[in-house]
């Protein structure tokens, strides 16, 4: 057995056991690493569809505007679906 990749090896599962150990702490913001991670992802993915109710009122001089647009679809039944789906929308 190598004397030096065992020493290699008993450090980095040290190392890696001591941040294992760190992130179960509850030293960010008295939370442990997990919570901490999960609230932060859950402010930035929930701050980026508050903008919606501002698009909406910027969208609504738009209101009483129409366009006509053509597309071409690949087939009749296809073209019932689109047809439907836009309906539904209130297009």
């Amino acid at each position: 057995m190598q004397k030096k990749s065992l020493g290699v090896g008993i450090f980095l599962a040290a190392t890696f056991f001591g941040v294992l150990a760190l992130m179960a702490m509850p030293i960010w913001n008295g939370a442990n690493f997990v919570k901490y991670a999960d609230d932060t992802f859950n402010s930035l993915s929930k701050g980026s569809v508050y903008f919606i109710p501002e698009i909406r009122k910027k969208a609504e001089k738009y209101s009483d505007r129409y366009i006509d647009v053509k597309i071409k679809l690949e087939n009749e039944y296809i073209a019932k679906k689109v047809g439907l789906l836009y309906s539904r929308a209130g297009a």
